[in-house]
């Protein structure tokens, strides 16, 4: 995977989402767990379902037959 693209000090955009904040703890809770804040991990997810795309491969469907 390539690196996370903020290490190159590139300019940002804002992202705002509505999520149950049940959902949103647990999913804090793994990112902690994995050493990753949960802005960079939402990037890195990004980045992979990009590259993915770019071999015409759908992310979602590979998690889905995990």
């Amino acid at each position: 995977m390539e690196r996370d693209t903020m290490e190159n000090n590139q300019k940002t955009g804002n992202l705002t989402i509505r999520i149950e904040k049940e959902l949103l703890d647990s999913w804090k809770q793994v990112c902690e767990k994995n050493g990753y804040d949960m802005s960079k991990r939402l990037r890195i997810y990004i980045q992979k379902e990009i590259e993915l795309d770019k071999k015409s491969k759908n992310l979602i469907d590979i998690i889905e037959k995990c």
